[in-house]
């Protein structure tokens, strides 16, 4: 079955995202790929994971390096105690 050209369209934007994410927050020799191989979901770098929609928001919010990967701890803190978590927006 071919893949819709909009929906190409959009796994292109996403992987360029993706990489553009890598570069920032990540040494130039992180290990990255799409959990599944479906870009646009989830993708691991260097052990952890991230939603497209968190590296969207991490990029929007202009987040330092630092504050990604607290945010990244505090996250995983309130999954473990399932307590609710504030968003990347508030949380900077």
């Amino acid at each position: 079955m071919k893949t819709p050209k909009t929906l190409q369209v959009w796994e292109s934007f996403s992987h360029q995202l993706a990489i553009e994410f890598v570069q920032k927050y990540f040494t130039k020799d992180a290990e990255f790929w799409w959990v599944n191989r479906e870009k646009g979901g989830v993708l691991f770098v260097n052990d952890y994971f991230f939603s497209l929609q968190d590296m969207v928001d991490f990029i929007r919010y202009k987040y330092p390096k630092q504050r990604v990967f607290e945010y990244y701890q505090y996250a995983l803190r309130c999954y473990e105690t399932q307590e609710t978590k504030i968003n990347i927006k508030h949380f900077k």
